[in-house]
C-alpha cells in the first residue's frame, strides 16, 4: 500500500513539475532582458490600515542593513510612494523611453529594468491579519489620475500588479478589475500570457497520464 502511494504522489508530482515547466516556457509579454520602459507595477506597502508609513521610512527600511532589521538594499523598492495624504517621489525619472540604472527600483525580481514602481501605504487590515485593498478615497483618485499621466506619456505600457508576476498578495486587489473600473484601455492591462495550442496539448496529456496512474 505504501508504494502503491509512493508511486500516485510520484506521478502527480512529476507531472505538476512538468506542467509548470510547460507553462514557465511561453513567452512572456514583457521583454525583460531589455532596458525599455514597458509598463507601471502597482505594490501596497503591507502595513495595517490607517497607519501613517512616510515613503522615508519605507526608504529607510529598504536600505537599511538586515543587522538592523532592513532589507539591505541599495536602493528602495518604489520610484513613488502614494501616502495617506501625498504623492511622494523617492527615485526620480526622466520621461524618455529607456530606464537608466539610477532610474531603477527594487521593486520586483527580474522585471526593474523595464517597469516603474509605484507603492500605496497600506494594503493590510488594521490588526495586520490579513491582505486588504485599503485604498483611501485621495488614494485611489490619485493612483487613477496617476496611471492615466503614466499612459499618456506611455500609450503602449502595461499596467499591472506585483501579484500577477510574483506570488504575493501585494497590491491587495485584483488590478485588472480595478483598472477597468478606472476605464483603463484594455490593451494598456496586463495578462498572463495564454499557453500557445501546443503547450495546452502536452499539459492536457501531462494530466491525463498523471490521472490514469491514479
Amino acid at each position: 500500500m505504501k508504494t502503491k502511494n509512493k508511486s500516485i504522489i510520484g506521478i502527480v508530482g512529476v507531472s505538476i513539475a512538468m506542467s509548470l515547466a510547460v507553462l514557465l516556457s511561453d513567452p512572456k509579454p514583457l521583454n525583460t532582458n531589455s532596458n525599455e520602459l514597458q509598463g507601471l507595477m502597482l505594490h501596497c506597502s503591507a502595513s495595517p490600515e490607517g497607519r501613517d508609513v512616510r515613503a522615508t521610512e519605507i526608504a529607510n527600511f529598504h536600505t537599511r542593513t538586515r543587522s538592523r532589521g532592513g532589507r539591505g538594499w541599495k536602493k528602495p523598492g518604489y520610484n513613488d510612494v502614494l501616502e495617506l495624504n501625498a504623492l511622494v517621489n523617492l527615485i526620480s525619472y526622466n520621461d524618455d523611453t529607456i530606464v537608466q540604472v539610477s532610474e531603477i527600483a527594487n521593486g520586483a525580481v527580474g522585471y526593474n529594468r523595464v517597469l516603474r514602481h509605484v507603492v500605496y501605504v497600506g494594503g493590510m487590515d488594521s490588526s495586520y491579519s490579513y491582505a486588504k485593498n485599503t485604498l483611501t478615497h485621495f488614494q485611489d483618485s490619485v493612483l487613477k489620475v496617476y496611471i492615466f499621466n503614466f499612459l499618456e506619456k506611455y500609450p503602449n505600457a502595461w499596467i499591472l500588479g506585483h501579484n500577477q508576476v510574483a506570488a504575493k498578495a501585494c497590491p491587495s486587489f485584483d488590478v485588472p478589475a480595478k483598472l477597468r473600473f478606472y476605464g483603463v484601455p484594455e490593451r494598456n492591462i496586463y495578462k498572463k500570457p495564454k499557453l500557445s495550442k501546443r503547450n495546452e496539448k502536452k499539459l492536457d496529456s501531462l494530466v491525463f497520464r498523471a490521472l490514469d496512474g491514479l
